[in-house]
């Protein structure tokens, strides 16, 4: 029986790659029954009307397009619900991750895998400073919870049907997808490779912007309460600072360095309890994760 397999791309404004993208995806499943989604994150500079012409010829072209900027872990979510594969491969759409790998992974899933993770050996066109302040956070987000995302191990998965349908019963308003798959378990295969640099258009992820920043703290939040219990080796170590600090001097106003080490205590509290304060806030809104504005060559779109 030959097995459907479905490609979920979440992308905004990537017009400049989304030919060769195409081509060398529709090239890498040769022989196998397939379907290529594409979630548009409501794109402005063309990149749906490329698409929407591609799809004309073509009704494995599928389509979802977004009527507001929701966020890349939404977007795939939203492919996700939508496929009718046995089995789904994510990534992003601007050719860092190489469709010419989809043969192997759906190999290793053929051979009994549920969960094909892809790990970056190399990161060609990255800065060393990203690189540094990148295994930094996995490896706070590995220390501060009960999961283990290996290092390397991004946004380029493989999932088994039945993978993809726990991922999808999930209702958090700011899904962590790395670290849901990892939580979820199921038998993992980790297969290496290097990740290319873009090969046209920029980068939709400055380091230095908000969306790194925030997929940090989502992260760190989904799965741990420690950043709840740094205040207490903080103030530990405030009152040893502030009894050497009075040892050594002569002359000193310990009541004002009392107020003031009390005052920078209550706001790092205040600082950490308002990132979960902010959490609650989002999940107890329970709004969708995405609305979709049109899709193409979907049957159902409320799904």
């Amino acid at each position: 029986m030959n097995k459907k397999i479905s490609i979920i791309y979440s992308f905004r404004n990537e017009s400049p790659v989304l030919e060769e993208l195409l081509n060398r995806t529709i090239e890498a499943l040769s022989g196998f029954d397939y379907e290529i989604i594409f979630v548009d994150d409501n794109s402005d500079d063309g990149s749906n009307e490329f698409l929407l012409e591609k799809s004309k010829k073509n009704n494995k072209i599928k389509i979802i397009t977004m009527s507001s900027r929701f966020g890349q872990a939404q977007c795939l979510i939203a492919g996700l619900r939508q496929m009718t594969g046995d089995v789904a491969i994510y990534c992003d759409a601007d050719l860092q991750d190489s469709p010419e790998l989809f043969k192997e992974m759906i190999l290793s899933w053929e051979n009994g895998a549920e969960v094909v993770n892809m790990v970056r050996t190399k990161r060609r066109g990255e800065n060393f400073l990203k690189m540094i302040l990148t295994r930094s956070a996995y490896l706070i987000w590995n220390k501060c919870s009960k999961i283990n995302i290996q290092v390397e191990v991004g946004d380029f998965k493989l999932l088994d049907k039945k993978v993809v349908e726990k991922l999808c019963a999930l209702r958090e308003e700011d899904p962590f997808l790395r670290g849901y798959v990892q939580w979820l378990g199921y038998k993992q295969v980790n297969l290496p490779y290097c990740r290319e640099a873009r090969s046209a258009g920029k980068s939709h992820f400055p380091f230095f912007g908000g969306d790194p920043i925030e997929t940090f703290l989502i992260g760190l939040t989904s799965f741990s309460i420690t950043p709840l219990y740094i205040t207490i080796p903080s103030f530990i170590i405030s009152m040893l600072v502030s009894i050497l600090y009075l040892f050594f001097q002569n002359e000193f106003n310990i009541w004002l360095y009392l107020v003031a080490l009390l005052l920078n205590l209550q706001f790092l509290c205040l600082a950490v309890i308002s990132i979960y304060i902010g959490r609650i806030h989002f999940q107890s809104r329970r709004r969708p994760l995405y609305n979709i504005r049109s899709t193409i060559n979907l049957k159902d779109p409320e799904k």
